[in-house]
């Protein structure tokens, strides 16, 4: 009876020495920057559940959750997090600026600035609030309050080549083109193979009627990110205005691929199947993505690419 005792015990004791070894990974997770997304939620939401953690300590972890919920698009779960954060520790200005993001990737502009708002109230010198609310005046077409909180957000934060990409966009969008240039050549500069970039100075390019220089940019984006279905879309439509049919098939073709349902690529296609003689063909496509688009004719016919 005394050695089964004995037995009893040993065994108790090594299972609760696992079930701790396996919270302190958990919590490891929960902290971690390299851990993925769904290790970070799974170890914060373990800290959370043992009630070991409170105030300011548990603000965090919640804050971490929401991060990873962030990353992961899940939008709804993240702002919760950031809630419980922000009822945890009411000066937390990160989980402002976080929830302002998720408010704006959910399309609710008023709540992010809000956010945005109180996050550089609490912390003047934080760029990612500048950068987060100049992504809402851009997507709303204010581009001159949107280059505005750019050039906030690059005074404290140089070298981040996400903030001189957005400020190239907006003055793309306001038809700024050279400052659109420049400030895309400052952002490979600082990061030399960001795809996105090259494709966005391929678009300017191309509006300045440097159709070639913009195919050069394409042309990099896509060997960066084979996978880049608007790299391939802006070169076909590229290759038409150049007269290179064989060339935009295939780049209509290889969007295609990654997304079937993308309207002016199935209206490039058609374009130039009918130019290469498939009259029947092209129409099918353009009919296609009508049906996709109602407004793809007139997009494309800005971009020069008429049936």
């Amino acid at each position: 009876m005394r050695q089964t005792i004995l037995v009893l015990t040993l065994l108790v004791t090594v299972c609760a020495s696992a079930q701790a070894q396996s919270y302190e990974q958990l919590e490891k997770w929960c902290r971690d920057d390299k851990a993925t997304d769904d290790q970070t939620i799974q170890g914060c939401s373990a800290v959370i559940a043992s009630g070991r953690e409170s105030g300011e300590k548990l603000a965090r972890v919640y804050y971490d959750r929401g991060l990873a919920r962030l990353n992961k698009n899940q939008l709804g779960p993240a702002i919760e997090d950031f809630d419980e954060a922000i009822r945890l520790n009411p000066n937390f200005a990160d989980a402002f600026s976080s929830r302002g993001d998720a408010y704006r990737l959910s399309n609710d502009p008023n709540h992010a600035i809000a956010d945005y708002d109180k996050a550089t109230e609490l912390k003047p010198d934080d760029a990612s609030a500048f950068k987060g609310r100049g992504l809402v005046f851009a997507e709303q077409s204010q581009y001159f309050y949107a280059i505005q909180e750019y050039d906030q957000a690059i005074k404290l934060d140089p070298t981040d080549a996400d903030t001189f990409n957005n400020r190239g966009n907006a003055h793309a969008d306001d038809k700024d083109y050279d400052l659109a240039l420049q400030d895309f050549d400052q952002a490979l500069k600082l990061k030399p193979d960001f795809a996105l970039v090259f494709n966005n100075r391929g678009i300017v390019y191309d509006n300045l009627g440097q159709t070639s220089r913009a195919v050069e940019d394409y042309d990099r984006a896509i060997a960066l990110d084979p996978n880049y279905g608007d790299a391939f879309n802006n070169r076909g439509i590229a290759d038409l205005n150049l007269g290179r049919l064989d060339a935009a098939m295939a780049d209509f073709n290889n969007a295609l691929r990654i997304d079937p349902k993308k309207a002016s690529s199935l209206f490039g296609r058609g374009v130039a199947k009918r130019r290469m003689g498939d009259t029947a063909g092209g129409d099918a496509d353009i009919a296609a993505a009508k049906a996709l688009s109602a407004d793809v004719t007139d997009g494309m016919a800005a971009a020069g690419v008429r049936p």
